[in-house]
């Protein structure tokens, strides 16, 4: 696994966060950590990323 920095939705609060009609999320920042990653590395992921196809659910326009 690469230690790339990065985010994820935080622990800390119900997500996600609702204001009338409007709706939020919460992130923590998570810090690099060796080995840094390189251009191939983010290749990679998205590559992945976009071999999982269209969800199965429309997404709003």
């Amino acid at each position: 696994m690469i230690n790339a920095p990065t985010i994820r939705l935080a622990d800390s609060f119900a997500q996600p966060i609702a204001d009338g009609n409007l709706l939020a999320t919460v992130w923590d920042w998570v810090p690099p950590a060796p080995p840094l990653p390189h251009a191939y590395d983010l290749g990679t992921v998205l590559r992945r990323f976009h071999a999982l196809g269209l969800p199965p659910f429309e997404l709003p326009g």
